[in-house]
């Protein structure tokens, strides 16, 4: 995957393999008591209802543990939900990385712009550009993937949840190693940066691509735009690729499955690059009874 992303028409929508609209709603079994399954089941079918979505907040239900698998609690939600005659759509669950993954793996937590470590929960507290998180990220969507390969009542998969829509800011070394490396791709020489940067004013010039630093807002003055810009433009880079992964595994697994994103927000989403041309549609989350700023 290259820093540069070709832009996708003003749609990227592709067809899928459906014959039937499809209406529906994320269910979390993981939240009830299973005697309340059946119940739940028959009021979707009774409301019209023909498809769900299931496990997008799941991943420490899924791998309790770190390279062990328990899939019983969602086979057992699934059988129920087809007999009502509902179709599932599974989600990868790298929204929330599990305890056990942000205790072992401290270095997979964002970090905000004081140097501060993100806490534990609730959601989007890993970092999209660790390498670490990403390969963490890869092994669960491959595991649920194969897992799910030949249920032909798994339709289609929706890519983590409402990517950024929590922060997608992140200031420690990790993210600064990987911000200089996307500089170098996309520049090829420190000069190229520093002419774009408008470097030769304020103090702004590097010498080499290892002495670029992150945008922060405590400078003493305003930072180049610029070296804003392309800061946003590195996060929406690692965000396309983090989706990326997990769309290569799903696809890579069952061509058929036809692959998703839900939006909350639009910060650092290339929805005309990468991010939207690896999908087949992409969604739009809305709450219209939450605060001004969401509606």
């Amino acid at each position: 995957m290259t820093t540069a992303s070709k832009s996708a028409p003003l749609s990227v929508w592709r067809p899928i393999a459906t014959d039937t609209f499809l209406v529906g709603a994320p269910y979390y079994p993981e939240h009830v008591d299973e005697s309340y399954w059946q119940r739940d089941a028959d009021r979707m079918a009774a409301a019209g209802f023909n498809t769900v979505r299931l496990a997008e907040f799941a991943w420490h239900i899924i791998e309790p543990q770190e390279g062990s698998f328990d899939f019983d609690l969602f086979d057992r939600a699934i059988d129920v939900l087809v007999k009502a005659g509902i179709k599932i759509i599974m989600c990868t669950p790298t929204a929330t990385p599990p305890r056990w993954l942000t205790a072992r793996y401290p270095e997979v937590l964002r970090i905000d712009a004081t140097g501060r470590a993100t806490s534990h929960g609730s959601r989007q507290h890993a970092n999209l550009a660790s390498g670490v998180f990403r390969e963490h990220s890869k092994r669960i969507t491959k595991a649920m993937a194969e897992h799910y390969r030949g249920n032909s009542h798994v339709i289609g998969w929706q890519t983590d949840n409402e990517l950024n829509t929590s922060g997608s800011l992140s200031y420690g070394p990790v993210t600064l190693a990987e911000f200089q490396a996307f500089l170098k791709t996309k520049y090829e020489t420190i000069a190229a940066l520093n002419t774009a940067w408008g470097g030769h004013f304020w103090a702004t010039a590097y010498d080499d691509f290892e002495q670029v630093v992150l945008p922060l807002d405590y400078a003493p003055a305003p930072v180049g735009p610029t070296h804003v810009v392309d800061y946003h433009r590195f996060l929406a880079f690692v965000t396309a690729r983090f989706q990326h992964d997990q769309v290569l595994n799903l696809r890579a697994t069952n061509p058929d499955w036809f692959v998703f994103h839900n939006l909350g927000k639009i910060d650092d989403i290339d929805f005309r690059g990468q991010f939207s041309t690896d999908l087949d549609f992409l969604g739009f989350d809305i709450y219209p009874h939450l605060d001004d700023e969401m509606q």
